[in-house]
């Protein structure tokens, strides 16, 4: 019985790439999900790319990301 609990909890979990996107003060948060899952991701959320700062020294500005690999439920559209 568990196992039928845990296959349909797969199948209502879809992977997702959430990154969070500062720039001149603002955050967004941009979200992907793949068209085909060609590799096994566990559940566990993994930093992908760490705090990332990318400076325009001309205009003194700054875009600051992270990106994080983790499962979401799919969203009705």
């Amino acid at each position: 019985m568990t196992g039928g609990i845990m296959r349909r909890a797969a199948a209502m979990a879809a992977p997702l790439l959430r990154c969070q996107v500062a720039y001149a003060g603002t955050t967004h948060t941009i979200e992907a999900n793949p068209v085909a899952d060609p590799y096994p991701v566990s559940e566990t959320p993994y930093l992908l790319t760490g705090e990332q700062h990318l400076y325009a020294g001309v205009v003194e500005r700054e875009l600051i990301y992270s990106c994080t690999s983790c499962w979401t439920t799919p969203r009705a559209r």
